[in-house]
């Protein structure tokens, strides 16, 4: 609606813009091309904001609004994984894309590091989707092809991420990026719950 007012404003501007000026005042003739300048200045201000703040919505064809992860970690540094996705479509798309790292890599505060090979199985999501390996990661393309999406669309997917035996004898560890690096949209609400599979004590 913006727009469309802006644009007629500047319409009416270029063929009456004496009349509109009088509204607001009189003066003489340098007076008045002073404020037609002004005038039109300030309505293509208008319009090319408007068009500036539709690009900054649209930024990506889809948003992800919410993305919720629950993770059960096992005894044998086994994760059962859970994430519950939220998402907005911006424009007409057939699904996601999401992208698991085949390889988790630790980076410690000591300075040490360490990279494990990850098996992933139990893959299971509430829509159709196809799996495939690509750049160290395992991809799903979830979606159907002759059927696209807008608007608000929920995701439920789950796996096993088995990283495989505790190198480590002198304590246990868990290092996992819980969302991944490789979305190609915004999130705007992370939220994660964990369960471990002993009681311990969280401040040391």
């Amino acid at each position: 609606y913006s727009l469309i007012i802006s644009l007629f404003a500047f319409i009416l501007f270029q063929t009456i813009p004496d009349k509109l000026i009088s509204i607001f005042g009189s003066g003489d003739e340098l007076y008045m091309e002073f404020a037609c300048k002004a005038f039109r200045i300030y309505l293509l201000f208008c319009i090319f904001t408007f068009f500036l703040f539709s690009l900054n919505c649209y930024a990506h064809d889809y948003d992800i609004t919410k993305y919720d992860v629950e993770i059960v970690v096992d005894e044998h540094n086994k994760y059962s994984i859970k994430e519950n996705i939220d998402t907005y479509f911006n424009v007409s798309k057939h699904g996601i894309i999401r992208r698991i790292p085949l390889y988790n890599n630790i980076i410690r505060q000591d300075g040490t590091r360490e990279r494990n090979r990850v098996l992933i199985s139990n893959v299971h999501v509430n829509e159709e989707f196809a799996s495939s390996r690509e750049n160290y990661n395992y991809v799903l393309k979830i979606g159907i092809a002759d059927k696209t999406l807008t608007g608000k669309h929920s995701y439920s997917i789950s796996y096993d991420y088995d990283i495989g035996l505790d190198k480590n004898n002198k304590y246990d560890e868990l290092y996992f990026n819980i969302i991944g690096t490789e979305w190609d949209t915004d999130i705007s609400n992370v939220t994660f719950k964990i369960t471990m599979p002993k009681e311990f004590d969280a401040s040391k």
